[in-house]
């Protein structure tokens, strides 16, 4: 899978946890005073404002039926969650990326932390697909971010730091020999599933005063190959934990009865054993793209902005074979991740974009 892209968080890394432990208000008084004044009527505005009728008609706002949730309150913290995110975005704060994205992804989870808080104390565990380069990892940190500012704590794993060591995935090649889609990291069966079970359980139930290690992948080992980090440099996260986002290209994937290939077959044993990961969660989001070539343009643009800062990336030719061996999996499992979801019983939000990761109906 491709290389962390961490945005605007300098430092931090996968795994890491985000606690804010100061509460700020970004809008200052008179100002506040004013935009409070502004919001009383917007109920009566709302056919009139376009900024208002952008939102609430884009596909995003509409799947996470939001509308029936927005009250004064509710928009006046909108706005402000907004000018979080348009100041940390800075020139690439869009309408499309703030209004149409990131802010109703948030507030459908902040719906469905109330809706479980209702029923049940505890962490909620989050489960958050999406195909290679399409924004996942963005979008987490901006969900991170955003959530630090009122006080809830997140903690945030990939399903990329649990491949499996060096070692263990030779070994994997060796056994499957004449199957190039288990040669090297990346599809169901060259990752650590118990290892991945067991870290996202403990972050669900550490207390106060409770360490957890978040296991870390270094993908330029081994010229490339990738070798997981040594124990002791594990980053730690300090209990308790209010949300545990789990992420990853191929979260929601479910085991097909009839395999199109020998090869894929052979993944979805392995996949088998993966799905009980979603026994762990409690919500899933699932960015949904129309075509899984994409994927091929996505990763180009992740090894040209990796050259241009003088780090080493992939030739067209490597490219396309390192991307080819996730895409068979891609038109394997999506259609039935896109049309039947996880589990009926798994609340799911799914969020389609184009090629530009701009959400679309």
């Amino acid at each position: 899978m491709g290389d962390h892209t961490l945005g605007f968080f300098t430092g931090l890394q996968i795994g890491s946890l985000w606690h804010h432990n100061h509460g700020y208000d970004l809008l200052d008084k008179p100002r506040r005073a004013k935009f409070t004044a502004g919001l009383k009527s917007v109920a009566a505005e709302k056919h009139e404002n376009p900024r208002l009728e952008v939102i609430t008609s884009s596909p995003v706002f509409k799947k996470a039926g939001l509308d029936a949730d927005m009250d004064q309150q509710s928009w006046a913290e909108w706005f402000k969650c907004a000018k979080l995110l348009n100041r940390e975005l800075g020139r690439d704060a869009t309408v499309d990326r703030v209004h149409k994205l990131y802010l109703p992804v948030f507030f459908w989870l902040k719906k469905q932390i109330r809706e479980a808080k209702a029923t049940r104390d505890g962490t909620m565990i989050v489960g958050l697909s999406c195909p290679q380069g399409g924004g996942k990892t963005t979008i987490t940190n901006f969900l991170v971010k955003m959530f630090a500012a009122e006080g809830i704590t997140c903690a945030i794993a990939s399903t990329d730091d649990f491949y499996l060591t060096y070692d263990k995935q030779r070994e994997l090649a060796e056994t499957y020999a004449s199957n190039p889609l288990l040669e090297f990291r990346g599809n169901p069966g060259t990752m650590d599933v118990d290892l991945m079970c067991n870290t996202v359980s403990a972050l669900a139930h550490c207390g106060p005063g409770d360490e957890i290690n978040i296991p870390r992948y270094n993908k330029s080992a081994y010229k490339g190959r990738g070798d997981r980090v040594p124990e002791e440099d594990w980053p730690t996260v300090k209990g308790p934990v209010d949300l545990v986002i789990l992420e990853g290209w191929c979260m929601g994937f479910q085991p097909v009865e009839n395999p199109s290939t020998s090869d894929i077959a052979e993944v979805n044993e392995f996949l088998k054993d993966f799905a009980k990961v979603y026994d762990l969660l409690d919500v899933m989001l699932v960015v949904e793209i129309a075509d899984p070539e994409y994927v091929y343009d996505w990763r180009k643009q992740a090894e040209d902005t990796m050259k241009a800062k003088g780090k080493a990336g992939m030739t067209s030719a490597q490219l396309k074979d390192f991307v080819d061996r996730f895409m068979p999996a891609y038109k394997e499992y999506l259609p039935g991740l896109y049309g039947n979801g996880v589990s009926t019983e798994l609340p799911q939000l799914n969020i389609k974009i184009d090629s530009n990761r701009i959400p679309i109906d």
